[in-house]
C-alpha cells in the first residue's frame, strides 16, 4: 500500500519534464555532441531537393523551426524512452532499493547520464528536505513563541489575582 505511493512519486519525479531539464541543461558533465547524436532534434533546414522544400517554395507549407521549449520537450521524451527504473523489494528485515538505468548505443554516455540523474535527484531531495526542515523550525518557533506569550500573560493574571486576594484578606482581617 504505502510503498506503491512512494514508488509512484519517485517515478513521476524522476520522469518529470522539470527534473530532467535540470539534468541536461547547462550540465558540463554530459557530452552534448553524443547527446545530440543519441537524441537528434529536428532542424529548421530542409534538403534542397525534397517535396517539403518544393511546398515551402510554392508557399503551400511553412518552414517551421522548433522552439527551444519544444526542443527541450523532445530531449525529455528521448531520455524517458532510454530510462528504466525498477524497484527491488526484499523481505521486511532487508532494505529495498531503486535501480535506475539508461540504455543507449553509447554505454559510457548511458552510465554518465544515469549518474547525473541520480546526482541531481539527491541534490533536489536534499534541498527539499532542508526546506521542509526550515519550514518546520519556523512553525515550531511560532508555536513556542505563542505558548511563551500565553504563559507570560497567564503568569501576570495569576500575580494580579494573588495581589488582589492578599489585599482583600488584609483588609478583611483588619476590620
Amino acid at each position: 500500500g504505502s510503498s506503491s505511493s512512494i514508488n509512484d512519486s519517485f517515478f513521476s519525479e524522476i520522469r518529470s519534464d522539470s527534473f530532467l531539464k535540470t539534468v541536461f541543461l547547462n550540465n558540463a558533465e554530459l557530452d552534448n555532441q553524443t547527446f545530440r547524436k543519441i537524441c537528434p532534434l529536428p532542424s529548421g533546414s530542409t534538403p534542397r531537393f525534397s517535396l517539403r522544400s518544393l511546398l515551402i517554395l510554392l508557399g503551400i507549407s511553412q518552414n517551421r523551426i522548433p522552439s527551444e521549449n519544444q526542443k527541450l520537450s523532445l530531449l525529455v521524451e528521448c531520455v524517458n524512452k532510454m530510462l528504466s527504473i525498477k524497484y527491488d523489494s526484499y523481505d521486511a528485515d532487508q532494505s529495498s532499493a531503486y535501480r535506475l538505468s539508461v540504455t543507449s548505443v553509447d554505454p559510457v554516455f548511458s552510465a554518465n547520464l544515469a549518474n547525473q540523474i541520480v546526482e541531481k535527484y539527491f541534490i533536489r531531495y536534499e534541498k527539499n528536505r532542508d526546506k521542509r526542515f526550515q519550514n518546520l523550525k519556523r512553525y515550531l518557533s511560532k508555536v513556542i513563541a505563542e505558548a511563551q506569550f500565553e504563559f507570560s500573560e497567564s503568569n501576570k493574571s495569576l500575580q494580579d489575582f494573588i495581589i488582589k486576594h492578599t489585599l482583600l484578606m488584609n483588609i478583611n482581617l483588619s476590620n
